[in-house]
């Protein structure tokens, strides 16, 4: 009888242990999900940023900059007063973005925002944080004036991604920079 009881036991806790081995596994899964898709968000913008102009003076494809102080000054990046987009931005029936549509060049998307709903999780916050001159040959060091090289830094926030919480509840992004040259 004692034998039947510490199997039972033993048995009993092997369960919960493959219970809270399973549960484990399953929120991983179900994280990593979250952030490739968070991942595959960011580089979907910074992919729709490469079908633009480097520059507002660039948009016109006959035009020849032969110097970087020809671009536009860090402190008038951004849209222009007509290219007027929503924020957050959100896609149309056909899943599309205004963005797509009225943006012509890279630093546009200055303090641009999107809200992504898929399949699985609603709610990605996709945010370009910043765009700014940097050295070309590193591209981690900004410049105050302008040169050849933006770099864009974008961020992704999923709310389903319960590893990425901090000690007052708030979601870390996912980041993704790209370096843009002329």
């Amino acid at each position: 009888m004692l034998i039947t009881v510490a199997t039972l036991g033993l048995l009993g806790l092997f369960v919960l242990a493959a219970h809270n081995v399973m549960s484990t596994n399953a929120k991983l899964s179900g994280q990593s999900e979250h952030s490739l898709t968070a991942l595959s968000l960011a580089q979907s913008l910074i992919d729709e940023m490469k079908t633009k102009s480097f520059d507002r003076g660039t948009t016109n494809p006959l035009t020849i900059i032969l110097s970087a102080s020809s671009f536009t000054p860090s402190a008038s990046l951004g849209s222009d007063t007509l290219e007027f987009v929503p924020s957050p931005d959100t896609a149309d029936a056909d899943k599309k973005f205004r963005s797509a549509q009225v943006f012509n060049d890279v630093d546009d998307y200055r303090c641009y925002t999107r809200v992504v709903n898929t399949a699985r999780a609603q709610g990605y916050v996709v945010k370009v944080d910043s765009i700014s001159y940097v050295d070309p040959s590193d591209p981690e060091n900004y410049s105050n004036t302008q040169t050849y090289c933006k770099r864009v830094d974008v961020s992704v926030i999923c709310p389903a991604i319960a590893l990425n919480k901090v000690g007052n509840g708030d979601d870390l992004p996912i980041r993704l920079s790209y370096a843009f040259t002329y």
